[in-house]
């Protein structure tokens, strides 16, 4: 199982990717798997990222973090400001 990466125009605002991914990992009632990790790591550094693995090894964990982050950020925008 593996990750490859690369770089992506669509970053995330300027947050610890580390603590946003352990955040999200906390989450789970279960350890991510290494694969996981590093792809949701590099999904909040802002790089595009794929992810491969069998059917059944967790992949959509990956894609749901960042749904999750990108929902966020919509939220944070879509707030009136004073």
């Amino acid at each position: 199982m593996g990750v490859v990466s690369g770089h992506s125009p669509d970053s995330l605002d300027p947050i610890d990717p580390v603590a946003l991914v352990e955040e999200f990992a906390s989450g789970y009632p279960f350890d991510l798997d290494d694969f996981q990790r590093r792809g949701c790591l590099a999904l909040a550094s802002g790089q595009s990222t794929l992810v491969a693995a069998p059917t059944g090894a967790g992949k959509t964990v990956v894609g749901s973090s960042r749904c999750g982050w990108r929902s966020a950020r919509a939220a944070r925008r879509s707030t009136p400001r004073r």
